[in-house]
Formats: C-alpha cells, sequence, structure tokens
C-alpha cells in the first residue's frame, strides 16, 4: 500500500490539489506526527516527499526531511531531496554538508553519486553568481566534471559543465587542471542527447539541446528546437522558464556574442487541460534546474499541480512574457 492509499495521504493529496495553505500544514503536521512515531515506512516518506516538492512546498520538505534522518528512516531519494529544498530555501551550508557526506558514502551507487555532484555543482554555481567567488566556480566545474566521468546522466553533467567553463573564460578565472577542451565537449553532450530519438526526448533532453547548440554557436537551429518546444503540447510554462533561468542565470551579458541576437520563440499558444492521472510518486525524479520536477499544465489536477498564482515569478503569463524575451546571443 502507497502513502497516498492510506487516510492520511488522501488528506495530504486533497489538501495538495485544492491549493490550500492551511489544510497542506494541517496535513504536513499530521505526516510529521507520524515520522516522528516512526508509524510510516521508508517508501512513504518518500512519497510524501516527492509530492511536496513536485508542489514547490520546500519548506514543508525540508520538515520531513530532517525527521526523517532524525529517525534514521531517510533513503538517499529522500536526502536528495531534502537537499534540494535547502537549497531552494536558501540554506546552502546545510546543503553542502549533506550532499557531501551522500558523495563520500561507500554504498551509494554511481547514479546517486552523480546525483550528489550536480546538485554539489549547482549550490555552488549559485554561490558563485550571488557572491563572485572564483572557488565557488573552480568548485562548482569540478563537481560537474566528477559528475560528467562518473558515466551517469553524461548530457546534464556535461551541459552544465560547458556552462561553467565558458563562463570562467569570460570572467577570466583560471579553471582547475585537466579539463576536456570545450568543443570536443559540446559534441560529447549534443551526440549523448541525440542517441535518443526525436520523437523520444524529454523537455530536459531538449533544453540540454538548446544549451549546447548555443554554446557551439549554432543559433539557427538552437532557435528551431526551441520552437518545437515552445509548440509541444508537453511542455508547460514552468519548463520553459526553466530554460530561460538556465540561460540568464548561468551565461550572462559578458557572454555576448557580436551580431544581431537571436530570440527564443518560446511563447506559448495554448495551454490544454490534461487528464488527471494518479502519478506513481516512488519513481519521479525532477531535474535540479529550478524548482525541481515536472509539473503538470497549469490548471492540471493532482498533487504535481501548481496553478498559476502559486508560482514563483508571478504566475504563467509572466513566465511567457520573460522567456520569450530571451536572447539566445546572451548566452
Amino acid at each position: 500500500m502507497t502513502l497516498f492509499e492510506t487516510p492520511l495521504g488522501e488528506r495530504l493529496e486533497t489538501a495538495l490539489e485544492a491549493g490550500k495553505v492551511d489544510e497542506i500544514a494541517s496535513s504536513v503536521d499530521e505526516l510529521l506526527d507520524a515520522v516522528w512515531r516512526k508509524q510510516l515506512d521508508e517508501g512513504a516518506i518518500q512519497e510524501a516527499t516527492v509530492a511536496l516538492q513536485r508542489n514547490a512546498r520546500f519548506a514543508h520538505v525540508v520538515a520531513v526531511g530532517d525527521a526523517a534522518l532524525a529517525t534514521e528512516r531517510a533513503t538517499i531519494e529522500t536526502r536528495r531531496r531534502y537537499c534540494q529544498a535547502l537549497i531552494e530555501t536558501g540554506a546552502l551550508h546545510a546543503a553542502e554538508l549533506e550532499l557531501v557526506r551522500i558523495s563520500n558514502e561507500a554504498d551509494v551507487t554511481d547514479k546517486e553519486r552523480g546525483e550528489a555532484l550536480g546538485l554539489l555543482g549547482r549550490l555552488r554555481k549559485q554561490r558563485y553568481v550571488s557572491g563572485h567567488r572564483g572557488s565557488d566556480l573552480r568548485g562548482a566545474i569540478e563537481n560537474y566534471f566528477d559528475g560528467y566521468k562518473g558515466g551517469t546522466d553524461r548530457p546534464w553533467h556535461g551541459v552544465n559543465l560547458l556552462a561553467l567553463m565558458h563562463r570562467a573564460v569570460a570572467d577570466e578565472i583560471a579553471p582547475p587542471p585537466g579539463l576536456p577542451d570545450r568543443e570536443e565537449l559540446a559534441g560529447e553532450v549534443l551526440a549523448g542527447v541525440r542517441q535518443t530519438p526525436e520523437n523520444q526526448r524529454t523537455i530536459w533532453e531538449r533544453n540540454t539541446e538548446v544549451e549546447t547548440l548555443v554554446a557551439m554557436g549554432n543559433m539557427d537551429e538552437a532557435r528551431t528546437v526551441a520552437e518545437g518546444l515552445a509548440q509541444s503540447r508537453n511542455v508547460n510554462s514552468f519548463e520553459l522558464e526553466s530554460l530561460r533561468l538556465r540561460g540568464v542565470g548561468v551565461q550572462d551579458h559578458r557572454c555576448q556574442r557580436r551580431g544581431v541576437g537571436h530570440r527564443l520563440p518560446l511563447e506559448r499558444q495554448s495551454h490544454r487541460r490534461q487528464p488527471r492521472r494518479r502519478p506513481d510518486y516512488r519513481h519521479q525524479r525532477p531535474r535540479d534546474e529550478l524548482a525541481a520536477g515536472r509539473l503538470p499544465t497549469p490548471g492540471g489536477r493532482g498533487p504535481g499541480a501548481v496553478r498559476s498564482d502559486q508560482r514563483r515569478g508571478g504566475g504563467t503569463a509572466r513566465a511567457h512574457r520573460d522567456v520569450r524575451d530571451l536572447d539566445l546571443a546572451s548566452w
């Protein structure tokens, strides 16, 4: 039996679907009480953290993750999502300590270690953007390079490594030794993404494809891929905003290319209401860029739905306006 087949899980699901803050808080209080009393197993706790995180309830994820760690009922995935939530709430040092522990544990899988390294790279990248310390940028590059060499999810680690190598050049910061050639790395990342048939690529693979094409200077091809993203019924404003923020957050105006800019045509034509489905939270794996997960189309239902008025940045309309204005040349 899954968490969401129990009365406690059903109350949490209903509260998340309704988006009512007080009801969500009350359900989380019940959940925390059950965690502290050791009435929930590791799988149920993991399901709860996935659902809360997909709804951008990061403070609640932190509270549940903390209780799970204290009661020794936190899976590696729960710990990772706990760290993601800490990053979202700005607690970078606390997240760093736990992620370093995960990455150094002898019994974690290569995939789990790669996930931890990716999050370490993310938080150090975020710290560099905020404080401009060269040590943070070099640390992020090393984390993504270690993840890339580890062989799991190479396109994800590779495109982040590529972006930060460009950033180091633009900011005149000496990168760590032993890094691959940027052009060769870009070619490897693009080849890795395109191993998946075009009609089967996820939003995150297309996101990686666009960013890699920009890094290679193939602006027209990047624009074509972006147009396909904007017209797809399977892509929502959250995911388009993620693409926009990756561009402006990692490689800013100091990385501009000469000539006329190429704007990403990411305005959605319409949103189609999606049929309600009960997701299997045990196997969901959101990516690390932005809020940590695929969200259904605005207006959809289910614990994964986030209404536009709950979304950071002012909702769907603002996301469309900002994404339209992304200049590829600024990457």
